[in-house]
């Protein structure tokens, strides 16, 4: 997630994590662990995971600049060159 949020990160592109954990502990141990420094949420109360219809986690979600979900995954490699020719052309189609 490092590589991907650092290759575009000058770009019109934003990355960030949502946790249903209850409190910060265990989201700051995992991004200690993992040298994480994406933005991280919590949503204890899953609104958003609600929202979203997650059901297994971890979840992502591609989101376009008008809040369309345009991809919806379980597992990434994010530093895979098709993962990043993916969200290479998804930026260039909001730009």
């Amino acid at each position: 997630m490092e590589v991907l949020k650092n290759t575009f990160k000058d770009r019109k592109f934003q990355m960030l994590a949502v946790s249903v954990d209850t409190n910060w502990d265990v989201v700051k141990k995992f991004y200690k662990e993992h040298n994480l420094t994406i933005p991280a949420f919590l949503d204890p109360g899953h609104q958003l995971s609600s929202l979203y219809r997650v059901f297994k986690y971890p979840e992502t979600f591609l989101i376009d600049g008008n809040g369309y979900v345009v991809k919806h995954t379980w597992v990434e490699r994010w530093a895979d060159p098709r993962v990043m020719a993916t969200v290479e052309t998804l930026i260039q189609q909001q730009e």
